[in-house]
């Protein structure tokens, strides 16, 4: 599957990209490849843990010095300590906390959010809070003149979450 995400953020500093389930494990290393050349990348995952996108990316020849991870998923299931790299947040749901580490990596010198997925977030918040959540976070890239892609799966029960923050993005690029 060819994809050019970066030609998407010409002239855009927020981009929603839905995708379909079947397509998802496949484009996440095509992509992070992509934006992690000459760019600083905070990769924020909320459905698989660092560790392990970190070993697919290299697997993916994805350039992993440009990449720091906020990993919201691991404390779930195991007790885990930052590391070089890997900042851990709690759980899913702390979105105070995941904003305060999108903040931190945005402040030292991050230019590219690469949020991993808004859909998970459904399980754990209401879309209105998500609404909110996405539009905050899309105004500080804004902001501090960086990128951010988010992450959602195009499946019919998240139109209406998909309408809500499609309205603070500058781009939606629909990838089937």
């Amino acid at each position: 599957m060819a994809v050019d995400i970066v030609k998407e953020f010409k002239g855009n500093r927020t981009v929603l990209l839905t995708v379909s389930s079947l397509n998802y494990n496949t484009l996440v290393p095509l992509i992070a490849r992509q934006i992690a050349e000459g760019n600083k990348v905070c990769y924020v995952t909320l459905n698989k843990t660092a560790l392990s996108l970190k070993e697919r990316f290299r697997k993916e020849k994805v350039n992993l010095k440009n990449i720091v991870f906020v990993d919201c998923i691991s404390k779930t299931i195991i007790d885990v300590k930052d590391s070089r790299g890997i900042t851990y947040v709690d759980t899913p749901n702390s979105l105070t906390e995941i904003g305060l580490q999108i903040t931190a990596a945005l402040n030292s010198g991050f230019n590219f959010i690469i949020f991993d997925s808004v859909t998970t977030l459904l399980v754990y918040q209401k879309t209105m809070n998500i609404g909110k959540f996405i539009a905050n976070i899309s105004n500080k890239v804004s902001i501090k003149n960086g990128r951010a892609l988010f992450y959602v799966l195009s499946l019919a029960e998240q139109k209406a979450m998909i309408q809500e923050i499609s309205v603070s993005m500058d781009k939606v690029v629909s990838l089937e």
